[in-house]
């Protein structure tokens, strides 16, 4: 019951204002304004984030959600990016709505991204290929829910990246759990250089995992995962 209210809610403009802020524009079919990991990410942003800290919307989907929440809500230096150059675009028409003077840029991960960011918040795909067609799963977003044959494909890419990236001091990654367990991902934390994971919070009741990343100093360091 309640996932399918938050499916209904999540293209509703009045419910992005109503737990988001700020305007939406109309939607595209296939779009949404969030999901249930953005309410959960957003959840431990105000727990973990500073005010004022550099900060990376890393996939930043049609809306920005995440960026224009923290950049109106603690006031976040914020800088958005998305791989598919026509979301990209419709998040500029966000930002732009709400006179956010936030930079949005096309890239894969950290690609082609320059400065020093205190935290980069990620909301990757996580939806199995199989099940998101299943789902009837819009084809042209699928760079926003197609997580590979398991889910964790995009998932390991942002590891390995973020652990070999000199931008991010942090990341906050929001996965969920009914598409991606823990033990899925596990095997991907334990013995990782270059970050540890400092925690993996459950939300209350949300069906979603955030996984609060911290990058190390030496690529060889070993991570300590409390994914059990």
């Amino acid at each position: 019951m309640l996932h399918r209210i938050i499916r209904r809610a999540t293209r509703s403009p009045l419910a992005a204002r109503l737990l988001l802020g700020g305007r939406f524009p109309p939607l595209s079919p296939g779009e949404h304004y969030f999901d249930a990991t953005t309410l959960a990410l957003l959840r431990k942003a105000r727990q973990r984030i500073p005010r004022g800290s550099r900060v990376l919307d890393l996939g930043c989907g049609s809306a920005a959600a995440i960026g224009l929440w923290l950049w109106r809500r603690l006031d976040c230096r914020v800088s958005c990016t998305d791989v598919d150059p026509a979301i990209a675009a419709r998040a500029a028409e966000s930002l732009a709505a709400n006179d956010a003077p936030l930079p949005v840029s096309c890239g894969s991960l950290f690609e082609g991204l320059e400065g020093e960011l205190d935290f980069a918040v990620f909301n990757p795909p996580y939806v199995p290929t199989e099940t998101g067609r299943r789902r009837g799963l819009p084809e042209r977003y699928r760079t926003q829910w197609d997580g590979g044959p398991d889910g964790t494909r995009t998932i390991r890419a942002f590891l390995r990246a973020f652990a070999t990236q000199e931008l991010a001091a942090a990341a906050l990654m929001g996965v969920n759990r009914r598409h991606v367990p823990r033990e899925r991902i596990a095997p991907h934390l334990d013995g990782a250089g270059g970050f540890s994971v400092e925690e993996v919070w459950a939300h209350p009741w949300l069906p979603v995992d955030v996984y609060v990343l911290v990058r190390t100093k030496s690529p060889m360091a070993r991570t300590s995962s409390p994914v059990e």
